[in-house]
């Protein structure tokens, strides 16, 4: 067989999850093999709210990973409302790939190293034709990082958060009144996390620093031109008043 090439590509995945938790198109699974991979995606789901699927395809019809992969998420949106938190992995078994997605609320807590990291620990079962078992390998080490973090959305207020609040999930609206707070646009060959990639956010009381990955430059423009709009973010430091960005609304 010869080497499988192996891609992990990041792009933003929805709104509402779909009961179909698996597309095996390309055939790689059995009944028996996607029954327990459901299985563990639904304890996953139930958990967690982590939603993931699994879409298996014969050919990628010329097209490149990521061009697939946002078809499929206009059809199979994953992640809950807000908070971004869906997951797609794809395989294409003509092309020989398969490809991570990650919504914008798991970049935080699974990023292009801890993807890459999944990826390469996928392809010693591929390479033995196990499809089900790197899958399940890689649904294994998702769970243990995503299960270490809160997922519960808390609609507190910017007015409101206190540092009884580190960790957890905020909710609120919010308005950029001076309409002059500029952002860095980022570019592909940024890093995916920068100290740069951040903007002010004006409160009555206190100003929060809002953080972004280099993904999310249509989310900061809708917040920045926007009279009025609701963010998701994670508070996950007090000292330094740091919010990261999940999603909007």
């Amino acid at each position: 067989m010869n080497r499988i090439l192996y891609l992990v590509v990041f792009t933003f995945f929805g709104i509402t999850a779909q009961s179909q938790l698996i597309v095996d198109n390309g055939y790689f699974f059995s009944d028996i093999e996607k029954s327990e991979l459901v299985s563990i995606m639904n304890n996953l789901r139930n958990e967690s709210t982590v939603e993931t699927l699994i879409y298996t395809t014969i050919s990628l019809n010329g097209k490149t990973p990521i061009e697939y992969g946002k078809e499929i998420g206009m059809s199979y949106q994953v992640g809950k409302k807000g908070i971004n938190n869906g997951l797609l992995i794809l395989l294409s078994k003509n092309d020989r790939k398969v490809q991570i997605l990650n919504g914008y609320g798991i970049e935080w807590i699974i990023p292009d190293t801890k993807t890459q990291k999944i990826v390469d620990q996928m392809i010693p079962f591929f390479k033995q034709q196990k499809f089900f078992d790197g899958v399940k390998n890689a649904l294994t080490l998702i769970e243990k990082d995503v299960s270490k973090t809160g997922w519960k959305i808390n609609e507190i207020g910017l007015n409101n958060i206190s540092e009884n609040d580190v960790g957890k999930i905020i909710k609120f609206d919010y308005s950029n009144k001076s309409g002059k707070t500029k952002y860095k646009y980022a570019i592909d060959t940024d890093t995916q996390f920068s100290n740069d990639f951040q903007i002010k956010l004006e409160s009555d009381q206190i100003e929060f620093n809002l953080f972004y990955s280099k993904n999310m430059n249509d989310l900061i423009s809708a917040i920045l031109t926007k009279k009025n709009i609701t963010i998701y973010a994670r508070l996950t430091d007090w000292k330094s008043k740091r919010l990261e960005l999940l999603g909007i609304e």
